[in-house]
């Protein structure tokens, strides 16, 4: 039996799985973006987490709006899986290439990832809080 949610005028849409929850952005001031993920960070919601930092990238690189900081906020994701370290370290490279900073805002327990995801996890810029990052990030008090 289908899910009556996920077909939209004849198309299908991913449908969250249990634990992941589609990750949404915050624009708290002129020129930063949060684009706060929860559940689980893995390739799925890794993926939506990239479709939307795409989309404020190019809403930038268009002139509709300022970008010059994104923090991604993961202090209300539980696990940390396949794919999400990947899906952070292309944020990080999508946003170097465009000169726009990057942070992550959250704490994790990194020990039981294994070394390649700790590497590409460890080339990110952490904070505790989103406060905290967009403080640093931006000079904003």
């Amino acid at each position: 039996m289908e899910n009556p949610g996920s077909a939209i005028h004849g198309s299908r849409t991913s449908t969250p799985r249990p634990g992941a929850e589609r990750p949404f952005v915050i624009r708290p001031h002129d020129g930063t973006s949060v684009i706060r993920a929860r559940g689980h960070l893995d390739s799925a919601s890794g993926g939506r987490l990239l479709r939307l930092l795409d989309a404020e990238i190019e809403m930038a690189r268009a002139g509709h709006r300022r970008l010059d900081t994104v923090v991604i906020d993961v202090s209300e994701s539980d696990t940390i899986s396949r794919g999400g370290p990947e899906a952070l370290a292309h944020a990080l490279h999508a946003c170097t290439r465009r000169r726009i900073g990057l942070a992550v805002a959250g704490t994790f327990d990194l020990r039981f990832l294994s070394p390649a995801a700790q590497r590409r996890l460890a080339a990110l810029t952490w904070y505790p809080t989103v406060e905290v990052a967009i403080t640093s990030a931006t000079g904003r008090r």
